[in-house]
């Protein structure tokens, strides 16, 4: 390897199943094995199991001899359980044969649209995550991520985010970041109003300052979205000295100007793939003339076997047939679940609305070529207007499977206030003369940020499939 080289990547490739399934056997407790001191023929099925798992065992303990002992029990349960296996066509590649490399001193920018791969690499090269090929060396100490940072001071405490305690979760000295509390807490003002409640967007603020400030060798950051003018400044301020002083910088946005003013050598992503590598200028024009290049590209990441294309029996005015009682699933599609979390993977009732949020569904299609235009609804719970997120256009899914859509929510698009959360969609099959409606309850979630105005009466309002109306919010939405 390159001997003056910081960050020295060759041929990284990240892959991921493109559906859950299931890693290891599930662990079954004593009470869930239903195992009792009479040996001999178990009497039930376990209740908080399926039956089809444990069909085959059984019928191995209907056969069994009365003194069959526990471990052979326990041996025939847990053969019983089958191993799933992701076909080839379930998986895809998050990142595919890239190479960089980062001398002393430089600022290396990364630009991709939504599901390019930026995020994985950059887990990859903090240490968070392995490459599937390839291999990866860094020569002295990575900053922590940003969204790794505001994970843990999430945790860390119930009245207020306790740096010190959150350095210890993500294995930090806790002296080293004594050392520089006042730095860090100085370049993140403001963290408190004047009321003494935390400000708007004080954790998403102190979670960079700590990448930007903690002395390392390597700084990884990832463009955040809603802060400040003039924080963001005070931070490339900073991120000018680190790199005089010979520390190496990875920039990653999907902004081509966000880079530009920082790093000399860009590379851009596309589905995990370097399209461009040269200049920012260079890199920029590749990127944006790319499928996915630029800010406001609708991001689909690509699967092997997997085809997804703009609908257009939905476009062209089908019948709408809504059911007496709207299920979750018809003969065509299910809505499986779907959950509002943070860009940085918080799942709690209760969000930071001047955060980013996301909204996920996931969808499974029975039939091949089936349309669907999903949403999602707000609805607050004191009566008002909604907001609806959806699919600016129905698609058409080739191919019978399951697909996660994630919705991308600016910050401040919600208001303070309690919520009921709906997803929804519009589906056709290309046997069916009429499209019909399903929908599943995701829950409710309560926006804490009471100073938040949420959406300010310019969005369009439509008419929604069961009478109400909601304000109308374009949002990025991606799709796997």
């Amino acid at each position: 390897m390159d001997g003056e080289a910081v960050i020295q990547a060759e041929s990284v490739s990240k892959r991921y199943p493109g559906r859950p399934v299931l890693i290891f056997p599930p662990v079954l407790s004593i009470f869930e094995r239903d195992l009792s001191l009479v040996r001999g023929k178990r009497s039930s099925t376990p209740a908080n199991t399926s039956a089809r798992a444990y069909a085959r065992a059984d019928d191995d303990l209907d056969d069994a001899d009365d003194d069959i002992d526990d471990d052979d029990r326990d041996r025939a349960i847990d053969d019983a359980v089958p191993a799933p296996r992701a076909r080839p066509d379930e998986m895809f590649w998050a990142l595919k044969d890239v190479s960089l490399s980062v001398p002393p001193g430089a600022a290396l920018g990364i630009l991709g649209g939504p599901g390019a791969g930026k995020s994985t690499l950059l887990r990859i090269l903090c240490g968070r995550a392995f490459p599937t090929e390839g291999r990866v060396e860094v020569r002295g100490r990575a900053a922590p991520l940003p969204a790794e940072v505001q994970k843990a001071l999430a945790v860390s405490g119930k009245h207020g985010d306790d740096l010190v305690l959150a350095s210890r979760l993500l294995g930090i000295e806790p002296q080293l970041i004594k050392q520089h509390l006042d730095d860090i807490a100085e370049l993140a003002q403001p963290l408190l109003t004047p009321d003494g409640d935390p400000a708007r967007g004080a954790r998403m603020r102190l979670a960079i300052a700590t990448s930007v400030i903690l002395p390392a060798s390597v700084i990884l950051l990832e463009e955040p979205r809603g802060l400040e003018a003039a924080f963001m400044e005070r931070v490339f301020e900073c991120l000018r000295e680190r790199l005089r002083t010979g520390t190496s910088l990875v920039l990653a946005s999907q902004r081509p100007e966000f880079v530009r003013e920082l790093c000399g050598e860009v590379i851009a992503l596309h589905e995990g793939s370097i399209i461009a590598r040269g200049d920012a200028e260079h890199a920029a024009g590749v990127y944006e003339a790319s499928p996915n290049g630029g800010p406001s590209a609708k991001g689909k990441r690509g699967q092997t076997g997997i085809a997804i294309s703009k609908g257009e029996r939905l476009l062209r005015g089908r019948g709408l047939s809504v059911p007496p009682v709207v299920a979750g699933f018809n003969s065509s599609a299910a809505l499986l679940s779907g959950e509002v979390r943070t860009a940085t993977g918080i799942r709690s009732k209760r969000l930071d609305g001047s955060e980013e949020l996301l909204v996920e569904i996931r969808l499974e299609t029975a039939v091949a070529d089936t349309e669907v235009h999903c949403g999602v609804c707000f609805t607050p719970r004191t009566g008002e207007t909604g907001i609806r997120l959806q699919l600016p256009e129905p698609l058409r899914l080739a191919h019978p499977r399951t697909y996660v859509l994630t919705g991308h929510i600016p910050p401040g698009t919600l208001s303070g206030g309690g919520y009921e959360v709906r997803a929804d969609a519009i589906v056709a099959g290309s046997a069916d003369r009429e499209a019909s409606v399903i929908a599943r309850p995701i829950g409710r979630v309560r926006i804490v940020d009471d100073e938040l105005s949420g959406a300010d009466g310019s969005a369009p309002t439509v008419t929604l499939w069961d009478g109400r109306a909601a304000w109308l919010l374009e949002t990025e939405w991606t799709i796997e």
